[in-house]
């Protein structure tokens, strides 16, 4: 297990595996415990690397960085492993984003990275809202609404869709196969969006009509 910043750690858990995830006190049998919070998976070190420096950037904004080697090299915990699974050129161009305290959020949907990729590593509601208050995309006050506002805005750009029984979110890769559940959650998706979409067109056309019927001193 590989220790970064704001309890954030990379777990291996096979040769092409690797969890991000985030260190936080729970509750175990009435015992406060240290647990972990899966973030996502991904395929190579550098990608959860990525996703760290993704979310510290919407935290924090960029005005502070350095290089991966320079990052590595502060932090104490970080181990060999580490080091030797990324390439010694990409240790001099990659940058990672660092805490700055600015509070200027870069990345237009910082959500996405808290988001895991696959029906199998959904996360639950409940996770992800604590997940998007740690990470300081929302605060404590009305947060679900404010989650699912960011939520709303990131399906410009990504797909994102709800378990069947409505109690988890995950991600579709273009990059990655669907299983036949996934195929499933995306159709019932389009269909819920475009029976929202036909609704709202229809409140439109009514609204337009009233206007024009105005305009030409029909009522």
């Amino acid at each position: 297990m590989i220790d970064l910043e704001n309890g954030y750690v990379i777990v291996q858990t096979s040769a092409n595996n690797f969890s991000l995830k985030q260190k936080y006190m729970g509750m175990r049998k009435g015992v406060e415990t240290e647990c972990l919070r899966l973030i996502s998976h991904h395929g190579s070190v550098e990608d959860a690397i990525k996703s760290v420096s993704g979310l510290l950037q919407g935290c924090f904004g960029n005005e502070q960085r350095e290089t991966l080697d320079g990052y590595l090299n502060r932090i104490e915990s970080a181990n060999t492993r580490l080091a030797e699974s990324v390439s010694n050129s990409l240790m001099q161009r990659f940058y990672v984003y660092v805490p700055k305290g600015n509070g200027q959020s870069v990345d237009p949907h910082p959500i996405v990275n808290l988001i895991p990729v696959g029906r199998n590593n959904a996360i639950s509601r409940k996770e992800l809202l604590d997940a998007c208050v740690t990470a300081g995309l929302v605060n404590s006050n009305k947060s679900d609404r404010a989650m699912r506002d960011l939520i709303k805005k990131a399906r410009m750009d990504f797909v994102i869709l709800n378990l069947s029984n409505g109690k988890g979110y995950y991600r579709l890769d273009s990059g990655i196969k669907a299983s036949l559940e996934e195929i499933q959650d995306l159709q019932r998706y389009i269909r819920q969006e475009e029976s929202r979409a036909k609704a709202t067109f229809k409140n439109i056309s009514m609204a337009k009509k009233l206007y024009e019927d105005y305009m030409a001193e029909r009522i």
